[in-house]
């Protein structure tokens, strides 16, 4: 309890009176005394000013530590690039405001890689030797690396299969499916066993796009192991499973994508009626129960 007039406490006090200011005060009448010290709602303003300074000046450091690390990670693809002679380009990061007031003021902005190319000319020419970009593979950035494996599976020389299968057991989710897409630019039959083997990824975008890449090998095993990959759990693993088994006009493969026509996600079940039209030239749409009734009656292949 406290004196409503010079904030002095009253607790204990034997006399209904303040002894510091002389006021009157009754515990039994609220209106004559504090039950906060005088001043409290100032003090409890500047303790959460404090804390809130002290969670801003956090987030500006962890920001602030962020963006230079950034800075310097783009700093070194771009010193990489240029010594492999090839060309990129960028983007600045952040509001185009925030970019404009900093290079006023002279200071290092940064810049994000969009596209690194390590082919140009006509006719389309390597910048760089193929040992230097197989090397290259090793880089520490992995935004060198997947472009690296691009260009090298563009050049299609026989020399850069080994190492690109190499490079389907790196670290990086986003190189191996690039080096998927580097290892379908080649068409050597030595990648198929290790792309099948890819469809096993723990990454599902490696996995879709190995199962987008298989298209390109026309073999039984393929197909086989497209169906399987239908009954994968992400939706995008499925939709390319079931674009590639149109592509490759599967037979085998007409009942699972009928039963594909089940899931739940629309870009798949549009992705499986497309493929089930391009291996029976039939147009039933979504309508599963249609194409369930069209392939139950058609005449089966005889077998040899």
């Amino acid at each position: 309890m406290y004196c409503r007039k010079c904030g002095y406490v009253l607790d204990g006090l034997r006399e209904q009176r303040c002894p510091e200011c002389g006021r009157d005060c009754d515990p039994a009448d609220r209106r004559t005394y504090r039950t906060k010290p005088k001043g409290w709602w100032r003090r409890w303003v500047m303790r959460q000013a404090k804390r809130a300074a002290a969670v801003l000046i956090l987030l500006l450091l962890i920001g602030g530590g962020w963006v230079g690390w950034r800075y310097h990670s783009e700093q070194r693809v771009i010193e990489r690039v240029k010594q492999l002679s090839g060309t990129h380009g960028l983007k600045p990061a952040g509001p185009r405001w925030l970019t404009d007031w900093v290079r006023r003021r002279g200071w290092p902005s940064l810049s994000l890689v969009t596209s690194v190319s390590f082919i140009s000319g006509s006719p389309p020419q390597m910048t760089a030797s193929i040992d230097q970009l197989i090397a290259a593979l090793d880089d520490p950035s992995s935004t060198v690396r997947l472009y690296v494996a691009l260009a090298l599976g563009r050049n299609g020389d026989p020399s850069v299969v080994e190492p690109l299968i190499r490079a389907l057991r790196e670290s990086s989710g986003g190189v191996r499916s690039n080096v998927a897409h580097a290892l379908q630019y080649t068409g050597d039959p030595r990648a198929l066993d290790p792309l099948l083997s890819a469809l096993d990824d723990q990454d599902p975008h490696v996995r879709a796009s190995v199962a987008w890449v298989l298209r390109h090998f026309d073999e039984p095993r393929v197909a086989t192991r497209l169906i399987e990959a239908l009954q994968d759990q992400e939706a995008q693993v499925v939709a390319a499973a079931a674009d590639s088994l149109g592509h490759l006009k599967a037979d085998q493969a007409i009942e699972p994508l009928i039963a594909a026509l089940g899931n739940e996600d629309l870009k798949v079940r549009d992705r499986t009626a497309r493929s089930l039209h391009r291996i029976s030239g039939k147009d039933f749409g979504l309508n599963a129960d249609e194409w369930r009734s069209w392939y139950e009656a058609r005449p089966q292949p005889q077998s040899p």
